[in-house]
């Protein structure tokens, strides 16, 4: 038989708070506090956790862990995508450097142009031609 004041878990939950029982939102939170106890307490420790190096996985002890078949594949995947946006990048840059060239290229004969022509200079050799503008700036700066 039972003590008088022993209460079965149906009858505890159904007194309610007032009368000293449980109701079920502290069953639940006691739970919840349980859980995240547990979960906060079972975080793996700074020694167990994996690095994952370049050719698979390595643990801290610093054993070789091989990579699975799908990893590799995907390993390989990202290696060849990486070459062919460098090899984009450089195209790119190409591109760049052609075009600069082009236009500086340009610009000089332009500028040469413009001076064989005020400067009545056809035909005359680049020794020359220097010397007439040496000449042309020392008088300017004077």
């Amino acid at each position: 038989m039972r003590p008088s004041g022993f209460l079965r878990p149906r009858q505890i939950v159904a007194r309610g708070k007032a009368d000293g029982g449980f109701d079920r939102a502290d069953a639940r939170q006691k739970e919840v506090q349980k859980l995240t106890f547990a979960v906060a307490h079972s975080t793996p420790k700074p020694h167990t956790i994996k690095r994952v190096s370049a050719e698979g996985r390595t643990t801290a002890k610093g054993e070789q862990i091989r990579m699975t078949e799908n990893e590799e594949k995907r390993l390989q995947a990202l290696r060849e995508k990486m070459s062919q946006l460098k090899a984009r990048e450089q195209a790119i840059v190409n591109r760049d450097k052609e075009r600069q060239r082009k236009e500086r290229t340009r610009r000089l004969i332009q500028n040469g142009a413009l001076a064989e022509k005020y400067l009545n200079c056809e035909g005359m050799n680049p020794e020359k031609f220097e010397l007439v503008l040496k000449t042309l700036v020392g008088k300017l700066a004077l």
